[in-house]
């Protein structure tokens, strides 16, 4: 994999969706359903994973 060397499953299914999408543009929500279709909840973790921070910053209970 090219770039950092840290190559997740999710990060293949994104770049092979890119490649094979190379003759148009793509939009996030486009690789969120190409995602979704194809059995892979990274996005749904990340956002799980940042609003569980925020939480913890304390963003979600109105003091930020």
């Amino acid at each position: 994999m090219a770039g950092s060397g840290y190559a997740t499953n999710s990060r293949r299914k994104i770049l092979d969706f890119l490649k094979s999408n190379s003759d148009r543009t793509v939009t996030a929500a486009d690789i969120d359903q190409y995602l979704k279709r194809n059995g892979d909840a990274v996005a749904d973790n990340h956002h799980d994973a940042r609003a569980q921070h925020r939480e913890r910053l304390g963003f979600l209970q109105g003091n930020g």
